[in-house]
């Protein structure tokens, strides 16, 4: 059978169970009920209900019944149904058949009509909690409590625990509310254990030290479900929702991860279930006041010493995720020097000018203590010049290295920017540090399809064996001419193999790269490549020295 349709059968004999019990409390008053029971048994009684079961008085013996049993429960011959009793039956029927709300109408009217009758009471107050006006359901029944309870000693106390969380739900926000309601809705229409995919659902409140509500998301959810959404209503509240796969992404807490600088640093947790609405309680950060940012002097300077003016500086808090921005960026004045205002926690300082490499430094801010000034240096950039030519194989493949797949180029390549021709070829790159430059083989992308390093060597005398002449294809019979090789072997899964070397203009490097393709079945290659570096300088003095010789090679008039 269709889950949709276990769950409608479950909700059926559920109301069914109700409409028979509810037979029974309305016939109380009269002197004797009559009770069918699916075996075809008939007892006639005084009859009261007790949870899951009802009692049938008679002769001073109490029979007792499984409500599941009972076909039944009407009058006795001779006895007649008061007006508010038929109105009673005629309101469950409508709710039974029609839907919830259905029959509130006919229940109020029989409150109306017979405003001390327990029955009348308890049935119009059960209407009025399902239709989602607990105020309203408790000021029917509080007044008549212990004669209801008296009555109904079952459903009575599962009716007054639902009053109850209804009217806690009533002093949520009005927009929240009816959200909440709308869900549950949904849920009941669409819940069901056999679901591949599952509603989870939690509302809470998130307050500061002071209980001040906090109402502008500086947050964010990590889930483990899929199409996750926050809500952000009045007062500081959160309704975060999301899908879950049945019995795979199972019932884990979601974390609520700070992503402002003006709070402590904190993760909370709370959690979720399927196919329902919790209510995940208050969530409590400690906010930071005005009064608690520090100043903190930053100087820029060159290598010499010399003050950097207009050089930008970034603080970034890494206290919080997402490296959230500490306070607006700031400019160096002529003395190099500028002042940034910080919240207590750790922050990362970063300095930066156009023809300059970057330089950061983490900083610790404390309430309690005025920090330090913090010096950072800047270093001209550094241009570079390269030719490097490769040949690469398949490991499977029996005929090994052929030039005629050779590539080969000469790259010009700028550092300390975004450029991309920092890259020079086959997961060879160049990289400045301070003052000097490096070549950097292997990348960082060796788990998806990059570049790890099997083994490289330096050039030790290039009058030997002239750059164009290293063979590619036998690396290893030219091994003489080389230094030392540096040989961190092939990197295990996960694990990132690259090797940084200082280098200077006419330095001449060899080795071998291992890569996988971003083929299904990562096929391993190897790449054989020779690099060597041309020049080294200053940005506008390779640019000249390129027009140099695009003019010389050009015809002359």
């Amino acid at each position: 059978m269709p889950a949709c349709s276990i769950s409608w059968l479950f909700r059926l004999a559920a109301h069914l169970a109700c409409f028979v019990a509810a037979t029974a409390f309305v016939c109380q008053s009269t002197a004797e009920q009559r009770v069918t029971l699916q075996s075809g048994a008939v007892i006639e009684g005084d009859v009261r209900f007790d949870g899951d079961r009802i009692l049938v008085t008679v002769g001073g013996a109490e029979l007792p019944a499984p409500l599941a049993e009972v076909v039944s429960v009407r009058a006795a011959e001779g006895g007649e149904l008061a007006e508010h009793q038929r109105l009673v039956l005629r309101g469950l029927e409508a709710e039974l058949l029609q839907g919830r709300g259905a029959g509130l109408g006919l229940l109020k009217e029989a409150h109306r009509l017979a405003p001390d009758d327990p029955g009348a009471a308890f049935w119009c107050a059960w209407s009025l909690v399902k239709a989602g006006q607990g105020a309203a359901a408790h000021s029917i029944v509080d007044p008549h409590r212990e004669r209801v309870l008296e009555a109904y000693p079952g459903e009575a106390r599962r009716l007054f625990d639902a009053i109850e969380k209804r009217q806690e739900l009533e002093s949520l926000p009005a927009l929240l509310l009816r959200r909440l309601d709308e869900l549950n809705r949904q849920i009941d229409g669409t819940s069901s254990l056999l679901a591949e995919n599952q509603l989870h659902a939690a509302y809470f409140q998130l307050v500061d030290q002071n209980g001040t509500p906090v109402g502008e998301t500086p947050f964010r959810i990590r889930s483990r479900g899929s199409n996750a959404s926050l809500e952000a209503y009045p007062e500081g509240y959160y309704l975060h929702t999301e899908q879950r796969r049945n019995r795979v992404s199972g019932g884990g807490p979601s974390q609520l991860e700070l992503t402002s600088t003006a709070y402590r640093a904190s993760e909370l947790a709370f959690s979720t279930s399927p196919n329902a609405v919790i209510d995940a309680g208050v969530l409590k950060v400690f906010r930071h006041s005005v009064a608690d940012k520090r100043e903190v002097l930053v100087r820029v300077v060159g290598p010499d010493g010399a003050p950097l003016a207009g050089a930008s500086v970034v603080a970034r808090s890494t206290g919080v995720k997402r490296d959230a921005r500490s306070a607006e960026p700031k400019r160096t004045d002529t003395g190099g020097e500028c002042t940034l205002s910080l919240y207590p926690g750790p922050h990362q300082v970063t300095a930066s000018l156009r023809g300059h490499t970057q330089s950061g430094h983490e900083l610790g801010v404390s309430s309690e203590t005025k920090p330090r000034a913090i010096v950072l240096t800047l270093h001209p950039l550094i241009a570079a010049r390269a030719t490097v030519e490769w040949i690469s194989t398949k490991n499977s493949d029996p005929n090994g290295f052929s030039l005629e797949g050779m590539q080969k180029g000469s790259i010009l390549a700028y550092t300390g920017g975004s450029d991309a021709r920092s890259r020079v070829a086959c997961g060879i790159s160049f990289e400045q540090k301070d003052d000097q430059m490096n070549l950097k083989f292997g990348d960082d992308n060796w788990e998806y399809h990059g570049f790890a390093v099997q083994w490289i060597a330096q050039q030790a005398d290039s009058s030997k064996i002239a750059f164009e002449e290293i063979a590619l294809d036998d690396l290893e019979r030219q091994a003489e001419d080389f230094g030392e090789r540096s040989t961190p072997g092939p990197p295990p899964f996960g694990v990132r193999n690259r090797v940084w070397r200082e280098v200077k203009a006419g330095d001449v490097y060899v080795g071998k790269l291992l890569s996988f393709s971003n083929a299904p079945h990562r096929e391993m290659t190897q790449t054989a490549f020779r690099v060597r570096v041309d020049t080294l300088g200053s940005k506008e003095a390779l640019r000249e020295d390129q027009t140099d010789k695009r003019e010389a090679k050009s015809p002359k008039e």
